[in-house]
């Protein structure tokens, strides 16, 4: 997590990864770690208006532990091109404070539309178009073995759905009934 350049499409993912030296603390879970993102040029996003959530004078993220490379890690999908700022000023870990970057939101991603969001009684895309959600469900996904997840996967790519709901236990346990 540094000052190394990088470019994000409009609705994007911006990463930032944060690895600590020394000992982790005993619950890294509990650690608090949050990044202020701040657009450095505001210009006006597609829509017209702001994102829920954001505002011309900056945002707070929240990050989570990734324990798979120890890691801390804050994740932002920026609603507005031009050129971003973050710091984590904010945590309870010293280690991670004082850190700083920046980023450019370019253009939008080819054939992404942006989030999704509730327009009275519809739901649109952040362009303007109007999503209609198609969805399966995925049952007990928790109790398949890796080689049935990796070709319900392969499945779902190729088909029109665009939502998938999973269910936590198998349709013949008794407290699923």
């Amino acid at each position: 997590m540094g000052d190394d350049f990088q470019e994000v499409p409009l609705y994007g993912i911006f990463e930032a990864r944060a690895a600590v030296s020394g000992p982790l603390p005993p619950d890294p879970y509990g650690v608090h770690f949050a990044l202020y993102f701040v657009r450095q040029q505001p210009t006006t996003p597609p829509s017209g208006d702001l994102a829920e959530g954001s505002s011309r004078a900056g945002l707070h993220v929240h990050g989570f532990f990734d324990a798979s490379d120890s890691a801390f890690v804050v994740r932002f999908s920026p609603d507005i091109p031009g050129s971003w700022s973050w710091s984590s000023n904010e945590s309870t870990l010293p280690a991670l404070r004082g850190r700083r970057g920046s980023f450019v939101v370019a253009g939008i991603a080819v054939q992404d539309r942006g989030p999704v969001r509730a327009h009275g009684s519809r739901f649109l895309h952040a362009d303007g178009s109007q999503h209609f959600s198609v969805g399966t469900t995925a049952y007990a996904w928790a109790h398949q073995d890796v080689a049935t997840r990796r070709q319900t996967l392969e499945t779902l790519r190729g088909s029109p759905f665009n939502k998938l709901r999973m269910t936590l236990l198998p349709k013949w346990c008794v407290l699923a009934e």
